[in-house]
């Protein structure tokens, strides 16, 4: 299973994907998870990575730190849309 941040800048830099149609869920003291627009998600800010609980796209999810679920690759979630030339 690859690491939140993997997958994130994997999405990120990626242009088979969509950032603005992700979002990431994370832990907040207390144990509730807010979820957080990955395009909003600042690297190296005030959330530390290991707070990534969970990764969605279009509301599915995708990558998940408690099951271990990595379905990035094999879903066809958050995949950028093709634009009309």
């Amino acid at each position: 299973m690859r690491t939140s941040d993997e997958i994130y800048h994997r999405v990120r830099w990626d242009p088979r994907f969509d950032p603005d149609r992700f979002v990431l869920g994370i832990r907040q003291r207390g144990g509730t998870c807010q979820r957080v627009p990955l395009t909003s998600f600042v690297p190296g800010g005030d959330i530390p990575w290991h707070r990534v609980q969970f990764i969605e796209a279009d509301g599915w999810l995708v990558w998940d730190r408690a099951t271990g679920l990595d379905r990035i690759d094999a879903s066809g979630a958050g995949r950028a849309r093709e634009q009309n030339r």
